[in-house]
């Protein structure tokens, strides 16, 4: 919705601002008292001044969130600031400018933060390393995210920059969430030994555009336990951007690594209780969803998916039985099954229903689990795969998937 009209304005919750016409800004006492996100996306201004204040007016006392691509920012704290002074709000996206460029300095953006408060930043482009040290400094931000397409090896290059400097270290105070996107895991691992005094991290969010090796995962997760608290984590995941791993086809070998040996690490943060991880080169195996139920004891959610193909799961559906009896909790589910026969429905026991997982909860367990035809090209018999999941998780909503899009993967790799 656009500015220009403000019918019913106490109304509006949601604001997209995508022309710049001074003269329709509304001047006026009267705030939006139900806006709570405005959208302040622009390719030209000359008046920042006008920018600023015309966002404060706008604000009234249920404003939280602000997006805002700006074609520049003051160069230094000048009266275009002065309109945001005192202003609080949760939650700031920076967008690059209308080039794809980004267009701010670290200079610029302290101090645009040190008028406009906020605890939340989004960041559409990334970053130079003077906004990562003006960023690292400041004393109220709690949640920090990345979400662009990165230049590979840059994040490696910065750290490095900073931790040859007479800073040595990127502090961040408060910061407990951290979600960010990079070409590779070994761009993370080096994010994370320049966050080494971010003991308190609660969420570490890892979105990549190539999939990783075993040694890279090594190296991630030592540096994983030299940043994070083990009793402070609770939120891990590590996702491919387009949703599904990325390989060189002429390289890429199958993962032969069993997860539970991969991951063991990960495993040493007791109090998690979300994990996603649908970008992993490694099988996942009965043994780590044993391993997953004795660790995790407050565990809400599990994703665990191959994204590549052919499918390289080894889980098999008896394999749940620990998850299901020990993580009474959980309330998602979301895994692959592998293709072997002996993996889906052969030879399988119902067990008893005599379990008492989620009897004595008021929201259903969602449990997801995709499969594939077997090597036989045989689908197994769905409706014994269903009756055991029904037995092991008597209060859940349980999907059955032929997972067609790794079918159609495996078919296009043969």
């Amino acid at each position: 919705m656009s500015t220009s009209s403000y019918d019913d304005h106490d109304k509006l919750c949601h604001i997209l601002y995508d022309s710049w016409e001074s003269s329709k800004c509304p001047m006026r006492s009267v705030k939006l008292p139900n806006l709570r996100h405005l959208d302040w996306c622009i390719e030209e201004c000359d008046d920042t001044f006008t920018v600023f204040t015309c966002i404060v007016i706008l604000a009234g006392p249920r404003f939280k969130s602000l997006n805002m691509s700006l074609p520049k920012l003051p160069e230094d704290r000048d009266s275009s600031f002065h309109a945001l002074t005192g202003f609080n709000i949760e939650y700031l996206q920076l967008q690059a400018g209308y080039d794809n460029s980004w267009p701010y300095s670290g200079l610029q953006i302290s101090t645009l933060l040190c008028y406009l408060r906020t605890s939340h930043i989004n960041l559409r482009e990334e970053p130079t390393c003077d906004v990562w040290l003006y960023l690292s400094m400041l004393s109220q931000l709690h949640t920090l995210e990345g979400h662009f397409v990165p230049t590979n090896t840059n994040m490696s290059k910065i750290i490095a920059a900073i931790l040859s400097g007479p800073i040595s270290i990127l502090q961040f105070p408060v910061l407990r969430h951290l979600t960010w996107t990079v070409y590779a895991l070994d761009e993370y691992t080096a994010l994370l030994r320049g966050f080494a005094k971010c003991r308190d991290l609660q969420t570490v969010g890892v979105e990549l555009y190539q999939s990783n090796t075993p040694p890279e995962l090594s190296a991630f997760f030592d540096a994983l336990r030299a940043s994070c608290s083990q009793d402070a984590l609770t939120f891990f995941s590590m996702e491919h951007v387009d949703g599904e791993c990325c390989h060189d086809e002429d390289t890429w070998i199958s993962p032969t690594f069993p997860a539970s040996r991969l991951l063991r690490p990960l495993l040493t943060f007791g109090a998690i209780e979300v994990c996603k991880i649908t970008c992993c080169m490694a099988a996942w195996d009965d043994e780590l969803l044993k391993e997953i139920s004795i660790a995790w004891p407050n565990l809400k959610d599990l994703r665990l998916r191959t994204g590549h193909a052919p499918c390289t799961s080894m889980l098999t559906l008896p394999g749940l039985k620990p998850l299901a009896r020990n993580c009474s909790r959980i309330k998602h589910v979301e895994l692959e099954v592998g293709t072997g026969s002996s993996a889906w429905t052969d030879g399988m026991e119902i067990p008893k229903r005599d379990w008492n997982h989620g009897s004595g909860s008021t929201s259903r367990t969602s449990v997801d689990v995709s499969y594939h035809p077997q090597p036989d090209g045989s689908l197994g018999s769905e409706a014994m795969a269903r009756r055991f999941l029904e037995a092991i998780f008597p209060c859940a909503d349980i999907r059955l998937n032929l997972d067609d899009h790794l079918k159609e993967l495996e078919e296009a790799s043969s």
